[in-house]
């Protein structure tokens, strides 16, 4: 058996993540915000009745350090160091039955519910939870992806969660209801490190981007994402965040900053007397015009 095959051992299947706890800060909601240029005052004026609350990506923020956290651990339970250095964020699914408000102390646990093998090397399904005395905050099923590096065993998901978006757009009928120009500036990806503390060196560092193999540092799969959850909510008119019950989408190509991109929107339900939401689908286009953003998901509570 080559070494290239035993990367990523079966054994990580059902891999708990180490429980962890943290305390929401103002700062923190706002951060993200500004770091996707959202001007929302829902994320910024503690004067409001309300207070201020999340924007629906910012549970992301939370998340990560549970992979910065873990990835000892994985270590010393098989994951080969080699695999750390080709990883990147691949897929997003998150369910929001709570906002995140300032001094809200959240309680996390998860595990690896599945390792599958793709085209370009292999995907790790994770579902993480965070509550807040017992009540559910949020799900996140994300996974992260190991480039260039295969397994020998047959793909294993233990759980799933649904995104309606991943049959809805396979239709090439299906025309965008809104199209949009987006573009990242050279400094956005450290903005947004700086500022969320989401941490890696393929995004800030063209020493580490081209020993992987890439031109130079690429901007977070996460703040495109962001960004364009946020460009949605302004077209279709949602100021209160409370109503995104959940986001979903898969990071394709990569994305370089400064290079022009299009944001697709398409409507895949349509609001009736009998429905309390709605089901919006969108796709972000390089300027390569392959796919950075494919299967993109918002369930919008009307």
């Amino acid at each position: 058996m080559s070494q290239k095959k035993t990367l990523i051992p079966q054994s990580l299947l059902n891999f708990e993540i180490p429980k962890s706890k943290i305390k929401i800060e103002a700062r923190s909601l706002q951060n993200f915000a500004a770091a996707i240029g959202d001007a929302n005052d829902i994320y910024y004026d503690d004067t409001l009745p309300e207070g201020i609350s999340s924007h629906p990506c910012y549970p992301i923020t939370t998340t990560w350090p549970l992979f910065e956290q873990m990835m000892p651990s994985l270590i010393q339970a098989g994951l080969s160091p080699q695999a750390i250095n080709k990883l990147v964020h691949y897929s997003e699914n998150l369910i929001l039955h709570t906002p995140i408000t300032p001094k809200m102390r959240l309680k996390f646990s998860g595990k690896i519910i599945g390792i599958t093998q793709r085209q370009k090397g292999t995907q790790m399904h994770f579902k993480l939870e965070a509550t807040r005395r017992g009540i559910l905050i949020f799900e996140d099923y994300t996974s992260i992806f190991f480039r260039g590096i295969d397994i020998d065993y047959q793909d294993v998901i233990l759980e799933k969660v649904s995104n309606p978006a991943v049959d809805a757009l396979k239709h090439n009928d299906l025309q965008p209801i809104h199209t949009l120009d987006l573009r990242f500036s050279k400094i956005f990806p450290y903005i947004y490190d700086g500022c969320t503390n989401i941490v890696f060196p393929i995004h800030t560092s063209n020493a580490f981007a081209q020993k992987v193999g890439l031109l130079g540092p690429i901007v977070q799969g996460s703040a495109s994402f962001s960004r364009c959850i946020s460009e949605i909510m302004k077209i279709l008119k949602i100021e209160n965040p409370q109503q995104i019950k959940q986001i979903a989408g898969q990071f394709g190509a990569f994305i370089l900053p400064e290079e022009d991109l299009h944001l697709n929107i398409y409507e895949l339900t349509q609001p009736t007397q009998s429905t309390d939401s709605l089901d919006i689908g969108f796709t972000l286009v390089n300027s390569s015009g392959k796919i950075a953003i494919k299967n993109g998901y918002l369930k919008v509570k009307l």
